[in-house]
């Protein structure tokens, strides 16, 4: 559903599910970070077949710029894997749970994601500045 290299040392960024039904429905839902044909560094959930993984998603138009987000949080930490069509920028920040950004870690290619898919598998990330909003079929359009 989203993959990308990152800036450190071929590192990979990727949520990964298994599609149950063709368009419509995934199930093991996980976030992957490590290097390639390797176990990962993290892995969140730890066991995708638990059910809803806890991660929210949210999409916005600003302009020509599509963003897609997806967040979740571990522990005391809070995730956020982003993409940008205006920046072409992607990555994954980690935040601490005041929201201040500890790390940011930058993919070095255009990533492999599909929003419609995430859109559909994740639930509403209602935290998100324009809450339901953002959520639907077409991303909430902001205004520069």
């Amino acid at each position: 559903m989203f993959a990308c290299e990152t800036e450190k040392a071929g590192k990979y960024i990727s949520i990964c599910a298994t599609e149950v039904e063709p368009g419509t429905r995934w199930e093991d839902i996980q976030y992957r970070f490590g290097l390639e044909k390797e176990v990962p560094e993290l892995v969140f959930p730890a066991d995708a077949s638990k059910g809803n993984p806890q991660m929210y998603f949210s999409h916005i138009k600003r302009g020509d710029d599509y963003r897609v987000s997806v967040r979740f949080s571990i522990g005391r930490y809070r995730y956020r894997v982003f993409s940008t069509t205006g920046d072409d920028l992607a990555g994954v920040e980690v935040a601490d749970g005041q929201g201040k950004i500890l790390s940011t870690i930058r993919c070095v290619e255009r990533p492999y994601v599909f929003p419609t898919y995430l859109q559909r598998a994740l639930p509403c990330d209602l935290e998100n500045p324009h809450g339901e909003a953002a959520c639907g079929d077409r991303p909430f359009v902001e205004k520069k």
